[in-house]
């Protein structure tokens, strides 16, 4: 089994690197699974008039947010015939995906990156 981390915003680069994915699938690479990871950065806030609840609220329509952004990669994936797994991950990007990667079990060199 291959594990493969799909950093996924829904940008150009975003669909082009799910693109590349579901080619190597096409191109014979079997037993893939696909870690879809859609990273919301946190509310930025200021000054102590938000309550826990409201950060709450917002961090869960965040992710919210990311699960509809990951459904299409997620369908794409399914249609080529290929395993795939959405992850919402709230937090700073480059950090969220990192740790994102160590909870999946993949390394830096398995991640799918647009260009």
């Amino acid at each position: 089994m291959k594990k493969i981390l799909l950093p996924f915003d829904g940008s150009k680069p975003a669909r082009r690197a799910l693109d590349y994915v579901v080619q190597l699938r096409e191109e014979g690479l079997k037993n893939l699974v696909i870690h879809v990871v859609n990273v919301q950065e946190e509310p930025k806030l200021f000054g102590d008039y938000a309550s826990q609840s409201l950060v709450e609220k917002l961090n869960s329509e965040a992710k919210l947010y990311g699960e509809t952004v990951n459904k299409d990669a997620i369908k794409q994936l399914q249609s080529a015939g290929i395993e795939g797994h959405s992850h919402e991950v709230i937090g700073g990007i480059a950090e969220a995906i990192v740790h994102a990667a160590g909870d999946i079990g993949c390394a830096p060199s398995s991640w799918a990156r647009g260009a």
